[in-house]
This record gives structure tokens, C-alpha cells and sequence, in this order.
């Protein structure tokens, strides 16, 4: 039996059942924006199952979360940023973080009155994207492309010997560390070939870097991925370029050694 949205929501609350617990509810778009909108609405929530709130929110592009999404703006500092940009996202609207503006151009999107909201953010502040400048600052100077998916992540196709590449992604990730918000680079091998354990194992020994681990889906097939977690506060332009460049090396190494190909 499949969890409830009410039981999904209690999982956003626990570090250990939290990723699973989003995926599911972002397959469930706006039939779990009410649940949503009233967690984030709750100031004594878990601030990274709020925060986890915001980002589906967003992601279903929910009209109905901008109330709280500014509410969120004007209390609560940890997650401000993220409310900012999830109510871009939804309102099409890029006025930063002036609370006034906004209040103005949600009233006026509200009375539908778009000259009105035009009105409203004269002088707007375009908001930069902080993750996807800091990655594009740790390319520098390489031929890979760097893009914004509307999954919320950064897409990184890193140019490595021969004309292979490997495909990374850079996305922000909830912490239960005093370090605060985490950046997950992220990347996949292929699928899980037989005594892949014995392969995983013996790769995972050196990696300077991320892990090899095995992922399933709901069917049961497995594929290898590599992923690693750093402090979003610890992280520079050199030192993402660094994790980056040996992950995509030792990803594509793997992926040539288990399909004797380039398909990531």
C-alpha cells in the first residue's frame, strides 16, 4: 500500500526517509500542494522539511503557496533565499528580496491586473542563480556545457579524454549537520552488472571523492551511481572544479569498465 500524503509529509521530518518521501511527493504535483503549503506554514516545522516544502512547491509551480512563500520571506532568514526563488519560479516574476515589491505584484497577478504588476516591480532586482554562477565559475575555461534544469539542479556534461564525457549533476541537498545546506554532485555509471559488490568495493577504497552505490528502481533494476556530499559553506569555485573533474574521471572509468561504452 502506497504511504499517504499526511504520512509522506511526517517523512519529510527525518533525515533517513526524507529523499524518498520527496520524490514520491513531487510525483504527486499539486494534489500534495495543501499539505505542502501548510507545513511551510508552520514556524516550529522542521526547517529542512520546510525547506523541502519550498522546493516542491516550486516544482509544481504552485499558485496558491505565494501567501506563505512571502510569509516565509519576511520570517524565517534560513530559508528566505529559497522562498525567493520558488515564488520567481511560480510568478515568472524576478524582484529579489524586496518584501514591499512583492506584496505589490502578487496583488496585482491576484486582481489580474498585469499592467498593474508591471507597475509594481519597476526597478526590480534580477536575482542570480548563487548554485549555478558558482558552477559555471568552477568550468571556467572548459569546453563542457552548464545549464539550469527545471528539476532544480545544475546539468555539468564534462569533456573528458578520447571525446567521452560524463554527465554530472549539482543540486542542493538537506543537512542535519551544524555546516547548514549541503550541495549533492551527483552521476550515473550504467546498469548494475553482475558482482558489481566486488567492482563497487574495490573503487570505493581509493575515491578521493563521492562513492559508488547501487540504485533501484520500481522494478527492481538496479544501476550505478556516484554522489557526494559537501557543505554548502565549504564549497569555492576551485574546490567544486576539483570534485567535479576526478568524480567525471572515475565515473567514466567505471562506466567504460562495466559497459564498454559512453552512454552517461
Amino acid at each position: 500500500m502506497k504511504p499517504t500524503v499526511t504520512e509522506l509529509i511526517e517523512a519529510l521530518g527525518d533525515y533517513r526517509t526524507r529523499s524518498q518521501a520527496r520524490r514520491e511527493l513531487g510525483k504527486l504535483g499539486e494534489a500534495a500542494a495543501p499539505e505542502l503549503i501548510k507545513l511551510l506554514g508552520d514556524s516550529e516545522g522542521h526547517t529542512n522539511a520546510r525547506w523541502s516544502a519550498v522546493t516542491l512547491l516550486a516544482q509544481c509551480r504552485c499558485p496558491e503557496a505565494a501567501t506563505v512563500l512571502l510569509q516565509v520571506m519576511r520570517e524565517d532568514e534560513n530559508l528566505r533565499g529559497e522562498a525567493c526563488r520558488a515564488l520567481q519560479k511560480i510568478s515568472g516574476l524576478e524582484i529579489g528580496e524586496d518584501l514591499e515589491a512583492w506584496e505589490q505584484a502578487l496583488n496585482a497577478q491576484t486582481e489580474d491586473a498585469p499592467a498593474a504588476a508591471a507597475e509594481a516591480i519597476a526597478g526590480e532586482r534580477v536575482v542570480t542563480n548563487p548554485l549555478l554562477d558558482l558552477v559555471q565559475k568552477s568550468m571556467a575555461g572548459l569546453t563542457g556545457d552548464v545549464s539550469w534544469e527545471e528539476g532544480g539542479y545544475v546539468l555539468v556534461r564534462v569533456p573528458l579524454h578520447e571525446g567521452r564525457k560524463q554527465q554530472m549533476i549539482i543540486m542542493p541537498e538537506e543537512s542535519e549537520t551544524e555546516q547548514g545546506p549541503c550541495v549533492c554532485i551527483y552521476t550515473e555509471c550504467g546498469p548494475e552488472p553482475p558482482h558489481v559488490e566486488q567492482v563497487v568495493y574495490r573503487r570505493n577504497v581509493t575515491l578521493p571523492y563521492g562513492k559508488f552505490t547501487i540504485e533501484k528502481d520500481e522494478a527492481g533494476h538496479g544501476k550505478v551511481v556516484m554522489r557526494h556530499l559537501v557543505a554548502a559553506s565549504q564549497l569555492n569555485a576551485e574546490k567544486l572544479n576539483d570534485i567535479i573533474m576526478v568524480m567525471s574521471r572515475e565515473a567514466d572509468n567505471l562506466e567504460f569498465e562495466i559497459t564498454h561504452s559512453d552512454i552517461i
